[in-house]
């Protein structure tokens, strides 16, 4: 079972920040780069990679929304063009 960094049901900016500090948390180094990890520059690239994840899943929901969208307006156009020619849409494969 292959394990996440960051849990693919996260979609908001603070749930990802979260998996990314127990992530890093976890890592076997953790205590050589701490100070960098709870400096400001550490919480940068935290917060940009979190900002970056947050972008990405938006993107995802988005444009799989708008493929469905354009799928049920091209079957009621279909549905409807048929319909009045005396076509059975609703047939099988």
């Amino acid at each position: 079972m292959t394990e996440f960094l960051i849990n693919p049901a996260s979609v908001s900016f603070s749930q990802i920040k979260t998996d990314l500090i127990t992530h890093i948390q976890s890592l076997p180094n953790f205590e050589q780069y701490r100070t960098f990890y709870q400096d400001e520059a550490g919480q940068i690239v935290i917060d940009l990679l979190s900002g970056f994840a947050t972008y990405d899943r938006y993107n995802i929901i988005a444009s799989t929304r708008e493929t469905y969208l354009n799928y049920a307006n091209n079957r009621v156009s279909v549905v409807g063009i048929t319909s009045s020619t005396g076509y059975n849409p609703f047939r099988g494969l």
